[in-house]
């Protein structure tokens, strides 16, 4: 299972022109001190993030450099981009859960199945009283 996100082919490519620009910025929109990652500080203006374009809005030509970004992005979608963000989210959710509940069913068949087998096998046998206290009983009085 990977560990990042893939999010739908124009989004990604979004993504890393974004990334791109971030690096070229030089600290000029103090986007230092958020305490996240390229990548998830493109997500949120991807989705027009009110507290960062507050910032950006001294600079109007990145402004619209952005907007025609997340126009052709969208455009490419079939749905709006926080949708398609939140929805590719929980599907990787969905298949992380699924994947651990299924190890977990695994895990639990095989310890039955090892106690299955221990029981099953002639040389391996709990004793019957042990197991079925009505059948001790009739020994007993038998």
């Amino acid at each position: 299972m990977t560990s990042q996100v893939i999010y739908p082919e124009p989004i990604e490519a979004a993504i890393a022109q974004l990334e791109s620009w971030w690096q070229s910025l030089d600290n000029r929109y103090l986007f230092g001190h958020y305490s996240l990652s390229p990548r998830s500080l493109a997500l949120l203006l991807l989705q027009k993030d009110p507290g960062l374009w507050q910032t950006l809005q001294q600079d109007q030509e990145q402004c619209r450099h952005l907007e025609v970004l997340i126009t052709v992005t969208q455009n490419q979608l079939r749905q709006p981009i926080g949708l398609a963000i939140a929805n590719t989210r929980q599907s990787q959710s969905h298949a992380i859960e699924r994947a651990v509940l299924h190890e977990t069913r695994e895990a639990r068949s095989s310890l039955t199945d090892k106690i299955h087998k221990f029981n099953s096998q002639p040389d391996y046998r709990l004793p019957h009283p042990f197991i079925h206290p009505v059948l001790r009983s009739l020994q007993i009085r038998g």
